[in-house]
């Protein structure tokens, strides 16, 4: 799982919530993982369109995540949580990263007066270009009661403005080859993720979405597959159908 040490902290208040997407689970995940398109998406919430340039970074990853320390512009605020002059911005450490338990997305903010944010969120499918996204935030500073609506609707409009653009990119899932789309340094992160993911593939997690639609959708129930069912046989649903790799060719 995770690190999610900080949701038992007590020094940290958490909000969280739910959103629906009409767009696919790993499509979300990369979203998540590419902050290079904060200036032009959140340009109205945390990103700075005057400055997007995102300095050079290392990937750390392993079998099952990865993460990316960063730092990211973004416009300073005044008073409660009101922007100033866009000539005015602040440089914040971001951590960005995935976890292939849930799948799930982190997110950690640190700003120049030490004031943290913390992001996680369990991206569920419901279908190949349907996805459900549950999500926990907590945050050290402004932490009455009073301004829990106020951090809940600031996550979902940023929800809202990655999905006016996802529920739109073609094609709708990610491809299998790296060929097929352009990638940049930015997207490091988004690599990482796509090699661990096709690593669980080519060990026989793929599921086979023909097959599913075919037999399985609207007509019988299928339980997600684990290592644990090819240990023991005796379970009363089946298993969701996975490709199967024994027979594919090269």
């Amino acid at each position: 799982m995770p690190a999610l040490d900080w949701v038992e902290d007590p020094a940290i208040r958490l909000v969280s919530g739910h959103f629906d997407w009409q767009a696919s689970w790993d499509r979300i995940i990369e979203n998540g993982l590419d902050f290079a398109h904060a200036p032009f998406v959140h340009g109205s919430t945390f990103g700075d369109p005057d400055h997007p340039e995102i300095e050079s970074f290392e990937v750390d990853s392993d079998a099952w995540s990865g993460s990316a320390q960063m730092l990211m512009r973004r416009p300073a605020l005044k008073g409660l949580l009101r922007r100033k002059s866009s000539t005015e911005f602040v440089s914040v450490v971001t951590v960005p990263g995935f976890h292939l338990s849930g799948p799930c997305t982190t997110l950690e903010l640190e700003l120049p007066n030490g004031w943290r944010i913390y992001i996680v969120s369990a991206h569920v499918p419901i279908d190949a270009n349907r996805t459900r996204t549950w999500w926990m935030m907590g945050r050290t500073f402004l932490r009455s009661r009073l301004l829990d609506r106020r951090f809940i609707a600031s996550n979902i409009r940023i929800f809202e403005q990655d999905h006016a653009v996802l529920k739109n990119v073609r094609p709708e899932r990610v491809p299998e080859s790296f060929q097929q789309e352009v990638s940049l340094k930015s997207d490091a992160l988004q690599i990482a993720f796509r090699k661990d993911v096709q690593a669980l593939e080519q060990r026989g997690w793929r599921i086979d979405e023909e097959r599913l639609a075919r037999t399985f959708t609207g007509r019988k129930a299928c339980a997600i597959p684990s290592p644990e069912r090819r240990q023991i046989r005796a379970w009363a649903i089946e298993p969701i159908p996975l490709v199967d790799i024994t027979h594919e060719s090269e």
